[in-house]
């Protein structure tokens, strides 16, 4: 069965300094559903207005997949203690991003599923930073 969501997205980069820091928040209206025990939230998100960017997350207690689709299009996944390469599609050009996932964590409740996820990202085979991302499916 199909249901409404709050999907709140944060991602936080380290950087070397708290003040390089980099946060970023999503919130966004979505629909959930659960499928070959998988569970499912498709949303999208606007850029500018003629910019759309379709959202698919897929995950379980331990790993999460993020397809984007619009101006650019990326599949990554995040499983705790592998290392997942992905081609980052611009209008650009690709970029090659490596995610070595260090936790999965994943809690529920009624009617919210609250998950974190920390990973060191790299571009180009080069370290990035340490990012964390927390994710907040609520019904509506």
């Amino acid at each position: 069965m199909k249901r409404d969501v709050l999907v709140t997205i944060k991602g936080l980069q380290y950087a070397l300094s708290e003040n390089d820091d980099q946060r970023v928040e999503t919130i966004n209206r979505g629909t959930f559903y659960t499928r070959n025990n998988k569970n499912y939230v498709v949303y999208e998100e606007t850029l500018s207005e003629k910019e759309i960017v379709k959202s698919v997350l897929k995950f379980d207690d331990k790993l999460l997949e993020l397809n984007k689709k619009g101006p650019f299009n990326v599949h990554m996944t995040f499983e705790e203690g592998k290392k997942n390469y992905t081609a980052y599609n611009t209008p650009y050009g690709d970029i090659m991003i490596g995610i070595d996932t260090t936790a999965v964590v994943c809690k529920r409740a009624a009617d919210e599923i609250n998950m974190a996820i920390e990973y060191d990202m790299e571009v180009n085979y080069e370290h990035l930073a340490k990012c964390r991302i927390d994710m907040n499916v609520k019904s509506i």
